[in-house]
């Protein structure tokens, strides 16, 4: 059975939500629009602070699930190779769509500003899959691809026929409508923007431990979608296409507070889907035809792991040296950020070799999946992204300037062997969290003559618990993109 992934489709939350808030020309929340809180007498809310609820994290909060009483397939039509069908599972109830990065209370009086990063389409298709069951189907022989992220069987021809053909209506219950060119453009200009820097003052009564604003959404309608392969005379399938409720009125805006560090869900119950259910399609009935063309120019984002490599503290981040052996188990199993490369395809999925198949969109960002401020525990040890007084990274050009919360550059090389130092920068994990995007490299004119780019990334690791049992890791993330 062969599984597609529709990577994009899953910032409709996103892009939903944010389609209700007026976005500033030059990026963030308006100031007149007062984002909802929980009222002051919710047995939830421990206190209120600059005009926002703090409350208790609670592992049950968020996506709760509260399924429609009969799943049905509520609609369907054809591209002409493909039949897509429809089917309405239901809602999950408080689904968090951004987070601002953690505040370590410590017990001082202090003012702390920070600003909320949308959660990547990744966090977002975990939270999803992880709140659906499926119940699959007796008498029959499905083999679908639930599992998030399902591999590329058709390379794109199905996702942009697909997003190309979001336009309808979602029932009556909520009326939804909308179409995936106006909600790429919304996601897009919110991409593009960064919103309005919120403070919090704590003061050295309040509870010590970790806090960190959340704003979430009330009802995220959840659709299971089964794409039909007419020439295979098969069913493929994708997992889960959300919809988040778009007036702002009904999400909620708080500070969420944790005494032990670490904030996590963890609902038993979920969301069914019936696979018997596709039992009952009718292949053969005729459908609407949404799609008269497919616009061929649309390329999948590229998700590129990089690799880490432990330097000798205090040496310049030098890719000569090696750090303690005995050290480097702090970082294992996870990583920072990964690159995405787009408008591009890659020569095997193993390759460092690309091809530029789409100027406009042609661009490297960095997307943030752990959240630098609180890494993964290291035997239950505090880890996180330390401020690194060092000035300069060996073979680099980044000198003189401290490296502070991470620092990276960007490097051309032309057919010609012109070299460009195209981008430089440091502390640029100070104010990020899981979602959060640095943009390496976008708006290149002469794209034809680019032979590779060379992107470095380093940043200092602190593991620890006292003064006395602690220690501090140098990292350094090398990757080079090779052009035909």
């Amino acid at each position: 059975m062969k599984k597609i992934s529709l990577l994009a489709l899953f910032m409709a939350v996103l892009m939903l939500l944010c389609s209700c808030i007026e976005i500033k020309p030059n990026g963030g929340f308006d100031d007149t629009a007062k984002l909802p809180t929980l009222d002051s007498n919710n047995e939830d809310v421990m206190f209120v602070r600059n005009e926002v609820a703090v409350v208790q994290s609670n592992s049950t909060r968020f996506y709760i699930p509260h399924q429609v009483n009969s799943v049905e397939c509520v609609d369907k039509f054809t591209d002409g190779t493909y039949n897509y069908y429809y089917f309405y599972l239901g809602y999950l109830e408080n689904f968090p769509l951004m987070y601002s990065p953690i505040i370590k209370h410590t017990g001082a009086d202090q003012e702390y500003e920070r600003t909320l990063s949308a959660q990547s389409e990744k966090s977002i298709e975990n939270s999803v899959s992880n709140s659906v069951s499926v119940t699959k189907s007796t008498h029959s022989d499905h083999e679908f691809g639930w599992e998030s992220g399902g591999s590329v069987g058709l390379e794109n021809i199905a996702e942009v026929s697909f997003k190309s053909s979001f336009k309808h209506s979602w029932g009556s219950e909520h009326s939804q409508s909308s179409t995936t060119e106006n909600t790429h453009s919304v996601a897009e200009s919110w991409a593009e923007s960064s919103s309005e820097s919120f403070k919090l003052n704590l003061r050295s009564s309040d509870p010590l431990g970790e806090y960190r604003y959340v704003h979430y959404t009330k009802k995220c309608f959840v659709y299971a979608v089964v794409i039909y392969d007419k020439s295979a005379s098969e069913f493929i399938c994708y997992d889960y296409i959300t919809l988040a409720d778009q007036d702002v009125q009904n999400s909620v805006f708080m500070v969420e507070y944790s005494a032990n560090g670490g904030f996590s869900s963890d609902n038993e119950s979920k969301l069914i889907f019936d696979e018997s259910l596709i039992d009952n399609i009718d292949v053969s009935e005729t459908l609407d035809n949404r799609v008269p063309s497919i616009d061929s120019s649309v390329i999948k984002p590229i998700d590129i792991p990089v690799n880490k490599h432990l330097c000798k503290k205090d040496s310049g981040y030098n890719l000569d040296t090696n750090g303690d052996k005995n050290h480097a188990k702090a970082h294992d199993g996870y990583d920072i950020g990964h690159l995405t490369l787009y408008g591009c395809e890659q020569k095997g999925t193993e390759s460092n070799v690309f091809t530029i198949k789409n100027s406009t969109d042609f661009a490297i960002e960095y997307l943030f999946v752990e959240n630098p401020h609180s890494l993964p525990k290291y035997r239950g040890k505090q880890t996180n992204v330390a401020d690194d007084d060092a000035k300069s990274v060996k073979d680099t050009d980044i000198q003189g300037e401290k490296i502070n919360m991470g620092a990276y550059q960007v490097k051309i090389t032309y057919k010609n062997q012109r070299t460009e130092l195209y981008k430089k920068d440091t502390d640029f994990m100070r104010n990020k969290s899981v979602g959060s995007v640095e943009i390496l490299l976008e708006n290149i004119t002469n794209i034809n003559d680019i032979e590779k780019i060379e992107i470095t990334i380093v940043y200092e690791i602190y593991c620890g618990t006292t003064i006395f049992d602690n220690f501090w890791t140098n990292w350094r993330s090398d990757y080079t993109f090779y052009f035909q």
